[in-house]
């Protein structure tokens, strides 16, 4: 992981971006390697990375277990 510039911040669109579009949303999962790779840039950018969702925040958390 590259160093970041101070103050930077990571706002990511979660469904069809990060993960496909389904025609359950319940069953979308974010992979391990996906899960992996939001734990290092929430790290290395200080805890600023923001999940953009039209879900719950529930619904987004769930995603991430």
């Amino acid at each position: 992981m590259p160093e970041l510039a101070p103050g930077t911040a990571f706002f990511l669109d979660v469904d069809g971006t990060l993960v496909d579009f389904a025609d359950r949303p319940h069953e979308v999962r974010i992979d391990d390697d996906l899960g992996r790779l939001l734990d290092e840039l929430h790290g290395a950018a200080g805890g600023a990375l923001a999940l953009i969702s039209g879900r719950s925040v529930a619904d987004v958390d769930k995603l991430l277990v």
